[in-house]
């Protein structure tokens, strides 16, 4: 191998460590398991399932607070802020736990919906 093709190689592998390169990458990656367009490895999937787990901590938490919150009659917060911000939080929540939920099902089915086959 040459030396400038060597070089080239180690530049290449080290463009993924500045941020304005992994982040598109990771968008690129975040895509394909909420989405499941691609088909997914074993250990993709299992990273698929981990992230998707994570991803559903910020929904489970909001629900459990948007409930705590509802129902604390005890609480120092006016009725109108209480009233404002439950739904909020559930429309946050719910959000969180639609993607997170999509990513979970992609990774246990592996990915790569099935196109419906049209004859020609």
């Amino acid at each position: 191998m040459s030396r400038s093709k060597w070089t080239e190689e180690l530049e290449q592998r080290q463009r993924n460590v500045l941020p304005k390169d992994t982040i598109p990458n990771s968008a690129v990656v975040e895509g394909y398991i909420i989405r499941g367009d691609k088909r997914l490895s074993g250990v993709q999937r299992t990273g698929a399932l981990v992230l998707g787990l994570c991803y559903s901590l910020p929904g489970v938490g909001g629900l459990v607070a948007a409930v705590l919150l509802a129902f604390d009659k005890d609480s120092s917060l006016p009725r109108w802020l209480v009233l404002l911000l439950t739904p909020v939080l559930l429309l946050v929540s719910a959000g969180w736990l639609y993607i997170s939920t999509k990513m979970i099902l992609n990774s246990l089915r592996g990915g790569g919906r099935k196109r419906p086959h049209t004859p020609h």
